[in-house]
C-alpha cells in the first residue's frame, strides 16, 4: 500500500480550475483526487498527481460545480488501467470483492441518510479511495 494520500485542499492543487473557475479541486474535485489515490497504487502512475491527470479526467466534472459526473469515475478507472471496474449495490458483495485482496476501490458517499444510524455522509455527494480491506474481529476495516 502506497504511503501517498492526496487531498483535495492541497495547495498545490486546490485552487485549479475544475472544470473551469469559479469551481475548484477543493471544492469539487473529489472524484479526480480518488481516481488518482487509487492509480499511484500501481508503479505506472506512482508519480502522478491530481494536477497531471487534470487535462484528462476534467472532461468528467459537472461544468456547474457538482464536482465529478457518477459515470465518469468507472471510465477514469478503466482509462487508467483498472479494467476490472465493477459497480456494487449492497456492501456485502463489496466486501466479498475486496477479501480477494489487490483491489481498489472508490465509494460513492451519498447525499441521503444511509447505514444502521441513517447518517447523512455529505451535504452533496464525496468520493472516497481505499486501497486496503481487512476483516478483523468481525469487522470490516478499509483502509482510506
Amino acid at each position: 500500500m502506497n504511503s501517498t494520500n492526496y487531498k483535495q485542499y492541497d495547495t498545490r492543487w486546490a485552487k485549479l480550475g475544475y472544470p473551469k473557475s469559479p469551481y475548484f479541486i477543493k471544492d469539487c474535485g473529489c472524484g479526480e483526487v480518488a481516481i488518482c489515490n487509487c492509480i499511484i497504487e500501481m508503479d505506472k502512475y506512482k508519480n502522478e498527481t491530481p494536477k497531471t491527470i487534470q487535462p484528462y479526467c476534467k472532461q468528467f466534472a459537472d461544468p456547474h460545480g457538482n464536482g465529478t459526473y457518477h459515470s465518469g469515475i468507472p471510465k477514469m478507472m478503466k482509462h487508467y488501467g483498472l479494467t476490472e471496474v465493477k459497480e456494487h449495490a449492497t456492501m456485502s458483495t463489496l466486501w466479498t470483492e475486496l477479501a480477494k485482496g489487490g483491489r481498489v476501490a472508490i465509494y460513492l458517499m451519498g447525499k441521503h441518510e444511509a447505514g444502521t444510524k441513517h447518517i447523512r455522509w455529505t451535504s452533496s455527494g464525496h468520493f472516497v479511495c481505499s486501497v486496503d480491506y481487512k476483516y478483523e474481529g468481525g469487522k470490516h476495516k478499509v483502509y482510506v
